[in-house]
């Protein structure tokens, strides 16, 4: 065998170790990613269009796009931000978590993390942690939210503000930190709600709204 073909032998053998590594790496990502256990694992292939034919044909376009946003997207790069907005029951959730599982299978890499966080749940924690008066928690919280590869945020605007004026504001300024942050450090947000654009904007407030735009 000659020099030559026993060095393409071991780039080979190199390549074939680095796509079995990746290959694990995202089987394992798709495996502990926190989704709602019906969109684990979840792709386009698998979701069923209904209405009439106009309806159809908007949601194929919004599905390729999706599908694309996904395997296009390098970390590192700046990607806009997606909101998905509509009434109860019209896949939003399902469409952002099939965005997840696209990225992981193309774009997969070990410093890639996906969260998955119902805008309650998040407002949530963080009073949780300001009952502890844990200054040191709440940091760390934040940082996990704003450095994440991507991060979904489902629901915003379902009880996910307090009942009184000053706390409602409170949290939506909350909101806006966590997506002033990704807009500095050129990181997506992925955004459901069952609210119409305008009344979305209007409860993340005038910041939040220009760094998604």
């Amino acid at each position: 065998i000659a020099a030559g073909e026993i060095g393409c032998q071991k780039c080979q053998a190199d390549k074939d170790v680095r796509r079995a590594k990746i290959t694990s790496q995202r089987e394992t990502l798709l495996d502990q990613v926190k989704l709602p256990i019906e969109h684990k694992r979840a792709d386009f292939s698998d979701w069923h269009l209904y209405g009439d034919e106009k309806v159809r044909a908007r949601l194929i376009k919004i599905a390729t796009f999706a599908k694309q946003y996904a395997i296009d997207y390098k970390q590192g790069l700046d990607r806009p931000c997606i909101l998905l907005s509509g009434k109860t029951g019209t896949g939003k959730t399902k469409i952002a978590c099939n965005i997840a599982n696209e990225l992981i299978r193309h774009n997969c890499n070990p410093r890639m993390t996906v969260l998955f966080k119902r805008s309650s749940d998040i407002q949530n924690k963080f009073k949780e942690l300001c009952d502890r008066n844990s200054n040191k928690s709440k940091a760390a919280f934040m940082n996990e939210l704003a450095s994440a590869t991507v991060l979904i945020i489902d629901e915003v605007g379902e009880g996910d503000t307090g009942y009184t004026a000053t706390t409602a504001n409170k949290d939506r300024e909350l909101l806006s930190a966590v997506i002033d942050r990704r807009y500095s450090l050129g990181l997506p947000t992925i955004i459901t709600t069952n609210m119409t654009d305008d009344d979305f904007y209007n409860h993340i407030g005038d910041r939040a709204t220009d760094r998604l735009r």
